[in-house]
């Protein structure tokens, strides 16, 4: 017993020692008074993915380029600090809840090493997760209360429904949880699913509704659930007008709706009835894949008072409306900042001038024209098709009828060089101002051809508009006063070099159109016979003087001459 007791006193001083050498914090403790507020917020920064309260699925909606369950461990680490922190990491640890199947990071080798020797299913890990966060939901109902968003991995939640059902049923603030594909078809079995979702989470946000769900989204009118909801998707659903109204009206705070394949629906689905409610005004309306809904339908839509001052978002793929009836559409929405049309054309643009695209609120346009593919002996043919659309854009712009517009998607791999040209004629009527002022505002073109993988960005400074030229006796022009930023630095951005201004000049290789390069150029002959090399203008614009050409053969005052193993024609830098 004393030998024991000897090492037991030996261990007890050792650690007492230690705890000696540690440094004490001197002064008072700031960490202390700073408010909960504050210490949330950086607690977001230790875990950004508490902070994701999109609407995506867990693949889609990836925050933050860390390790999500490395981040997750900081923070609960954090919480055992002291009973202030504990508080509030609880509200941030529980407000937007994710399940991640492995580690993004190198340790995700290390424990799948141990998996391997201890035998251990990979895809079991986020089942566990899973069924742990059950357990604590049920046992305790103040956590559960904090979660508002939940995800989780695309094959959890189609292998484990039934655990995902007890889940979610213990959630009653739940406002968006990743479901399996069968419950928005209404596939049998995810009716245990459905009833826990429907009874449990009133406060749901989102919800999608696709083929085979047809009656599942009547019973949201007959039913009133989940009136809170806020996107709603529609895909793929025989429905009657009747129907569709009557739910969309049972929904008061719906301001965001995606209809696609509704083949069934027509302009009637926006005019006003006297038997059936309005269509409800939205934010953000998104029209694919309804060819019969046209420019009439939706312009009696738009022409609302209620709708023109909440429309924000509009989205037109493969939809009745054609480009030459957009102006009206655009006209009408006084609010509208982001709209997308994309249309597969199968005819050339119309002789007659259309009014031009004017829209005073417009930042955000997605101009996607293209022309069906026909094999490659028709390639210069769609692209003549498609150039009179491309040129109407470019005459909207010219016509100043988009002044707020600074982003710009079209696919179209020459629009910049199409925008460069000055159009001969006035292409549009109807738009403020003179017929043909110029372009001359910022604006960011994103450019994609039909053969193109990745988006060409070309950034467009604004410059003061030169003076109308006026030499040898020539009548005054317009010019064109946005210029381009080099193509060699517009795939890294506008910030590098503004106008050549943010950043140093790159060096470009000529091709000559045969599969080589341009070669340089070299030293000429002068009058005595001797062999010169061609002036090279300074960095500040200077013409060299006679001296200066005579003492260093054309070059600047003050130039070092090259070494042999650089060359002397350098002249790109």
């Amino acid at each position: 017993m004393g030998f024991l007791k000897h090492i037991r006193s030996r261990s007890r001083l050792k650690s007492q020692q230690e705890l000696q050498d540690y440094p004490k914090p001197r002064g008072p403790d700031r960490l202390s008074e700073l408010p909960r507020p504050v210490v949330a917020r950086i607690f977001h920064f230790v875990c950004p993915h508490t902070t994701d309260e999109t609407f995506e699925v867990n693949e889609k909606s990836l925050v933050g380029s860390g390790c999500g369950l490395c981040d997750l461990r900081d923070l609960a680490n954090c919480a055992l600090v002291n009973r202030r922190w504990y508080l509030v990491a609880q509200d941030v640890l529980y407000h937007s809840v994710r399940i991640d199947a492995v580690h993004f990071c190198p340790h995700e080798e290390v424990l799948a090493e141990r998996r391997r020797r201890k035998n251990i299913d990979p895809s079991s890990i986020p089942v566990g997760r899973l069924k742990s966060l059950e357990r604590t939901v049920w046992a305790r109902p103040d956590l559960a209360a904090r979660i508002m968003y939940f995800k989780l991995p695309y094959m959890t939640r189609e292998a484990h429904k039934a655990e995902l059902a007890r889940t979610v049923s213990a959630l009653p603030n739940l406002r968006y949880v990743d479901l399996p594909d069968g419950f928005y078809s209404a596939d049998p079995s995810t009716q245990i699913l459905r009833d826990e979702l429907q009874t449990s989470c009133q406060e749901i946000k989102k919800m999608s509704y696709v083929s085979g769900a047809e009656q599942a989204f009547e019973s949201l009118a007959q039913q009133n659930l989940w009136m809170g909801l806020e996107t709603l998707e529609l895909n793929g659903l025989d429905l009657d007008l009747g129907v569709l109204r009557m739910a969309l009206a049972s929904l008061p705070v719906l301001h965001e709706l995606k209809m696609c394949d509704l083949f069934h629906q027509d302009d009637t689905a926006f005019q006003q009835t006297q038997n059936l409610p309005p269509f409800p005004p939205l934010q953000k309306l998104q029209l694919l894949k309804m060819p019969n809904v046209t420019h009439e339908g939706l312009i009696a839509y738009i022409q609302r008072p209620e709708v023109a001052e909440v429309l924000t978002s509009l989205s037109l793929h493969g939809s009745g409306v054609t480009v030459p009836n957009l102006s009206a559409v655009l006209v009408g929405a006084s609010q509208l900042k982001h709209f997308s049309i994309m249309e597969t054309v199968t005819k050339s643009f119309p002789l007659e001038s259309p009014p031009a695209l004017t829209s005073r609120s417009l930042k955000t346009l997605s101009f996607e024209i293209t022309s069906p593919d026909t094999g490659s002996h028709s390639h210069m043919s769609s692209k003549k098709m498609t150039d009179g659309y491309y040129g109407y854009l470019s005459a909207s712009l010219h016509a100043n009828a988009l002044p707020c517009l600074r982003k710009l998607f079209v696919r179209e791999s020459r629009f910049a060089e199409m925008l460069l040209a000055m159009p001969p004629v006035p292409h549009t009527r109807g738009a403020s101002g003179p017929p043909h002022i110029g372009f001359n505002q910022e604006l960011e073109i994103y450019a994609k051809g039909p053969e193109d993988l990745d988006w060409v960005f070309t950034p467009f400074a604004k410059d003061e508009l030169p003076p109308p030229s006026t030499q040898r006796g020539l009548p005054a022009r317009s010019s064109f006063s946005g210029r381009p930023i080099s193509a060699a630095v517009a795939t890294q951005g506008q910030s590098e070099a503004p106008q050549w201004g943010g950043g140093a000049r790159m060096s470009v290789m000529m091709g000559n159109g045969q599969g080589g390069f341009l070669a340089v150029p070299g030293a000429v002959p002068s009058a005595g016979g001797s062999l010169d090399l061609p002036h090279r203008p300074g960095s500040s614009g200077g013409m060299p003087s006679a001296t200066s050409s005579a003492a260093a053969g054309g070059w600047k005052k003050g130039h070092v001459p090259r070494g042999k193993n650089k060359s002397a024609n350098d002249l790109w830098r």
